[in-house]
C-alpha cells in the first residue's frame, strides 16, 4: 500500500489489488497529490524584531528606581497584504553583558562573591511584561587577601518572557510601540562583610512580534515540470489500457 500524505491527511491511496490493471488512476491519484501537496506547502507565520542597548538604571532616577519604563521603541507592522492576522505573541528578551570587580576592605582574607541582577519591564499594547535576569556564573574568590582586588571578571545572563494576543488585533496592523525601562543592581556578599564590588553593565531588550496569519488566497501556480512530467505518464497509462482493451 502506497500513501500520498498533505499535512497529516491521506488524500489518497494505492492499492496494487485494485489498480493492477489499471495505470491511468494509480497516475492520475499522484498527480493530484502532487499537486495538493504544492498548493498547501505556504508558510502562515511571520516574526519581526525590534531592539534597543538599553542604558541600565542603577538607582540613580526615582522614576526608574521602581522599574518604571522610561525607552520607546518601535515594532514593525504586520503586513496586512499577506492576509489575515489571526493571532500575535510578543516577547521581551532581556540580554546583560557585564563584568564585576571584587574587593576586600576587611581585616584578613575572606571570601566575597558578587552578581548582576537586572530587572527590565515593558509596557505593550494592553499590559505589561517583566523579566528579572540574574548573571550567572556569580563571581566570587573564597579566600581574597586583605585590601586585595579580583576582577574584571565577565558575567552574563538572559531571560525571556511572552505574551499572547488572540483578539484587538488591528492595534498590530499599523505602526505600534512598546515603553521599556531597565533597572540593575548589584548582590555582594562577604565573610567580614567588607566586600565590595564594582560593576559594568551593557544590557540590551529586544521585542519580537510574532504574527499569525491566514493567508490571501491565491490562483494557482502552473504546473512544475515535475507536475507535468506525471501528467503525461498518467496520459501514457491511459493510451496502454485502451490499447489493452483493443
Amino acid at each position: 500500500m502506497f500513501a500520498y500524505t498533505v499535512t497529516g491527511q491521506i488524500i489518497a491511496a494505492y492499492d496494487p489489488r485494485r489498480y493492477e490493471m489499471n495505470p491511468f488512476k494509480f497516475s492520475l491519484v499522484a498527480t493530484t497529490a502532487l499537486m495538493a501537496s504544492t498548493s498547501l506547502s505556504r508558510a502562515n507565520v511571520v516574526t519581526v524584531t525590534a531592539n534597543i542597548g538599553a542604558p541600565t538604571n542603577w538607582g540613580t532616577s526615582t522614576q526608574t528606581s521602581g522599574y518604571s519604563p522610561t525607552f520607546n521603541l518601535s515594532v514593525p507592522a504586520f503586513d496586512t497584504s499577506l492576509g489575515t492576522l489571526t493571532g500575535v505573541v510578543v516577547t521581551l528578551t532581556d540580554n546583560v553583558n557585564g563584568t564585576l570587580t571584587l574587593t576586600n576592605n576587611g581585616s584578613g582574607s575572606t571570601n566575597v562573591s558578587a552578581f548582576l541582577i537586572d530587572i527590565a519591564k515593558t509596557l505593550l499594547p494592553g499590559g505589561f511584561l517583566k523579566t528579572e535576569t540574574i548573571s550567572t556564573p556569580s563571581f566570587s574568590d573564597p579566600t581574597l587577601a586583605q585590601g586585595a582586588s579580583l576582577g574584571p571578571s565577565p558575567v552574563t545572563a538572559s531571560a525571556s518572557t511572552s505574551k499572547t494576543y488572540l483578539s484587538s488585533l488591528a492595534t498590530f496592523e499599523s505602526a505600534w510601540s512598546v515603553t521599556t525601562g531597565d533597572f540593575g543592581s548589584v548582590d555582594t556578599t562577604s565573610g567580614n562583610g567588607n566586600g565590595v564590588a564594582a560593576y559594568t553593565d551593557s544590557s540590551s531588550l529586544i521585542v519580537s512580534a510574532q504574527y499569525t496569519y491566514t493567508p490571501t488566497p491565491t490562483t494557482t501556480p502552473a504546473p512544475e515540470p515535475a507536475t507535468m512530467a506525471i501528467l503525461g505518464s498518467g496520459l501514457a497509462g491511459l493510451g496502454l489500457l485502451r490499447r489493452r482493451r483493443k
